[in-house]
């Protein structure tokens, strides 16, 4: 069912990141590889504690849809490199222009850090849009697990404003929402308890990321 990938057990924090980042780097053999004419990349400084990749698809001919894609690790581990195929593979795929923030991380930087860093990597997308031939009119934020808990996080915060107000976001982290947060008909539906160790983060290590990110142990 979970197609040979280990379920990483609560460690000490370098050792996670290692066994995580393995996880990534044993799955990148079995993917197709990149088309370096198809996808442009670039890293930039945003700030001197914080890096960008744009990933811009080749031969634009009008502005493209831009998105911020925030990776994922539990907040305290992984990369925009251990998640640099499926940017490419995005950016290709659908024709969009993707920002890709290397965001700091627990235990180091607890909460708001990281947030921080998204928000800012966020409103760089919205400013620079243009430059990289992307339409600020059509912005959108997405991520997985805590990328996808701190792309909701962003949208929330500048839901109001109608100049960042994002167009879209695409989120998959159930496992870092809140169950009191679900709407009722999502609650009856919502069976932890069926994958509370699958593949990739078991229950326990789960309550250490909760912990390390908001420096309140569960």
């Amino acid at each position: 069912m979970t197609g040979g990938r280990v379920t990483l057990q609560p460690a000490p924090v370098n050792d996670v990141r290692d066994q995580f980042g393995g996880i990534f780097a044993g799955i990148r053999p079995f993917l197709p590889p990149p088309n370096d004419d198809a996808v442009k990349t670039q890293d930039i400084q945003v700030r001197k504690d914080l890096r960008v990749r744009t990933y811009v698809p080749t031969g634009l001919k009008d502005p493209l849809p831009v998105g911020l894609y925030i990776h994922c690790g539990g907040w305290f581990t992984g990369s925009i490199e251990g998640e640099d195929h499926l940017c490419r593979n995005i950016a290709e795929s659908s024709q969009i222009i993707l920002v890709s923030p290397e965001y700091r991380l627990a235990p180091e930087h607890p909460y708001p850090a990281g947030l921080d860093d998204c928000c800012a990597a966020y409103e760089w997308m919205h400013a620079h849009a243009s430059k990289y031939g992307g339409d600020h009119k059509k912005k959108f934020i997405m991520g997985g697990s805590a990328g996808g808990n701190l792309a909701a996080c962003v949208a929330l915060k500048y839901a109001s404003d109608p100049g960042l107000r994002p167009s879209g976001l695409i989120l998959a982290c159930l496992q870092s929402c809140d169950v009191e947060a679900f709407p009722e008909s999502y609650k009856k539906r919502f069976t932890p308890e069926e994958y509370a160790d699958s593949a990739m983060i078991g229950r326990e290590l789960m309550i250490q990321a909760v912990g390390q990110h908001t420096c309140f142990p569960l």
